[in-house]
């Protein structure tokens, strides 16, 4: 997270109850995240990340958003929705390879010479976002790097607005300065860019992930989005939840009301772990010594889960993240647990030893808990996986169209 320099913060007007409205509300929208359409899902999902709100389960969809293949075909029509999904992978670090693929069709294969330059932008920004990552193939590097210093004059301010960050992260700060100073320039004299509160909240909260403009020059624009949640929220739950985002990143809410977000994740999604640290470690040892062999442990448990796990030479060292990946995940998709499977399968592997005790104690302590996690989540787990498993892919690999 940006680390701002927050020495005048007492300056800053207060806006209370309107912040608490917005809390409020995505208190109260996270549980019915399955009702919505996939882009806004996607949206409430990021929130999640960008407030640094721990929340398991929530990784969990993110990696199985990341474990659903690409289709042979690329879908230009959904170009948005598969950029969201991208942005979703980044933040939550996940589907590296499903990220390689897209950067290899749209920027190594040159598939972005079709598309606006607003979608050219997002793209390349996203690349910018992940070169520490190797995303981009060498030969697209220079591309890469030199985007948007070839295209600092953006029509769309929304997208403008992400420049100064790119160029910031490129090492070209002076002129990441100076574009900023252009976008604010540009504001109204009651704060918004155009009067409008999407267009304001996109590039408020853009401008907030450039740590060279002062928190103070953009609270006039916040106050402009707060002032409008006195006449209540509006049901856009894109605008809702970029401003609520730029209001954290610029280290402006309250910490009462942060703790109130966390309380509420965990209320809704209250899954931490299956075990305590000590009994991985008994499970761990009981495995060793009886010699299980890993595939055989990992039998029926899906095959897109298990490619996930880190490897390890050592079977021991693998064993034991295997049981520690397996500890943190409620369930997949189909319902599914994998430590559970995993627990089965070593009381059968096991049943002529002493050992057979532990795997068989710990297996009906997870089928206990999960019949109870099964009725507290409910509807809001399965609608979040639901919603965001219904998201449009992007292209495969073979770049067909």
């Amino acid at each position: 997270m940006l680390v701002r320099d927050m020495t005048k913060a007492t300056t800053v007007p207060s806006w209370d109850r309107e912040l608490r409205r917005l809390v409020d509300w995505y208190v109260e929208t996270l549980p019915k995240l399955g009702g919505y359409t996939p882009t806004d899902a996607h949206q409430l999902l990021l929130c999640c990340r960008e407030l640094e709100l721990e929340c398991p389960l929530v990784q969990h969809v993110a990696r199985r958003i990341a474990s659903v293949e690409d289709p042979p075909e690329c879908h230009h029509e959904h170009i948005v929705e598969s950029v969201m999904r991208q942005v979703v992978l980044m933040r939550f670090n996940v589907g590296l390879e499903d990220r390689r693929r897209f950067f290899h069709y749209w920027i190594t294969r040159r598939n972005l010479a079709t598309e606006t330059p607003f979608i050219k932008a997002y793209i390349v920004g996203l690349a910018v976002e992940q070169l520490h990552q190797s995303v981009v193939e060498d030969d697209a590097l220079e591309y890469v790097r030199s985007w948007f210093l070839r295209h600092t004059n953006l029509e769309s301010d929304r997208m403008k607005a992400w420049v100064p960050r790119y160029l910031c992260l490129l090492g070209h700060p002076e002129e990441a300065l100076k574009i900023a100073s252009e976008l604010l320039s540009q504001r109204k004299r009651n704060g918004s860019w155009g009067g409008s509160y999407d267009r304001t909240a996109a590039v408020l909260f853009a401008l907030s992930r450039f740590p060279d403009v002062a928190t103070l020059d953009l609270t006039e624009s916040l106050s402009y989005l707060l002032r409008r949640l006195q006449r209540g929220l509006t049901g856009n739950i894109v605008l809702e939840a970029t401003t609520l985002k730029a209001v954290y990143t610029l280290g402006l809410l309250p910490e009462p009301f942060h703790d109130l977000l966390s309380e509420a994740v965990e209320r809704v999604y209250p899954f931490s772990r299956h075990f305590s640290e000590e009994i991985i470690v008994k499970l761990h040892q009981a495995v060793v010594s009886c010699r299980l062999d890993r595939d055989v442990l990992l039998g029926g448990v899906d095959a897109h889960f298990v490619a996930q796990l880190a490897r390890n030479p050592s079977p021991s060292a693998q064993c034991l993240s295997d049981l520690h990946a397996m500890n943190e995940v409620p369930s997949l998709l189909d319902g599914t647990i994998p430590i559970r499977t995993w627990l089965t399968n070593a009381s059968a592997m096991s049943c002529s030893r002493l050992e057979n005790t532990v795997f068989e104690t710990y297996l009906s302590e997870v089928n206990q808990h999960a019949t109870g996690r099964a009725v507290q989540h409910g509807f809001a787990a399965d609608g979040l996986l639901a919603a965001c498993a219904a998201v449009p892919r992007t292209c495969g690999a073979d770049g067909h169209s």
